[in-house]
């Protein structure tokens, strides 16, 4: 893939921004992603809660979704996928986050304060 991609600012400026420096995108869960999201819930796929620590300390909660071949279905698997980026569902939010700024990622239990990162507002905004 292109290590870099236009983008446009609020200006109708067009930048080029390296993929490698993204640590998430979050955007709005449209209506028809979202159910071809619940219909990708097979009896095969793995569903997991889980919270993603990113460089800086950026943390991100979210639902992991995914099917790999059998025996290798465990996060650690799915992680290290070749894709750079990998995609957690959060109700109505969808990030995509780059692997390569990962720092760590577990599986929070039910006690465990929500993360920083829940929504778009707490998310830093890119200055373009």
């Amino acid at each position: 893939s292109e290590p870099f991609v236009p983008v446009r600012d609020a200006n109708g400026q067009t930048w080029l921004l390296n993929l490698d420096t993204v640590l998430v995108v979050t955007v709005a869960a449209a209506e028809g992603c979202l159910s071809r999201a619940l219909e990708f819930q097979t009896q095969d796929a793995a569903c997991l809660s889980v919270v993603v620590a990113l460089e800086g300390g950026l943390r991100v909660r979210g639902n992991a979704r995914y099917v790999l071949p059998g025996g290798q279905q465990r996060l650690q698997n799915y992680l290290a996928q070749p894709q750079r980026f990998m995609t957690l569902h959060h109700g109505p939010w969808v990030h995509l986050i780059n692997r390569h700024r990962v720092m760590w990622v577990y599986n929070p239990t039910p006690e465990d304060t929500p993360a920083r990162a829940e929504t778009p507002s707490a998310l830093a905004r890119p200055r373009l």
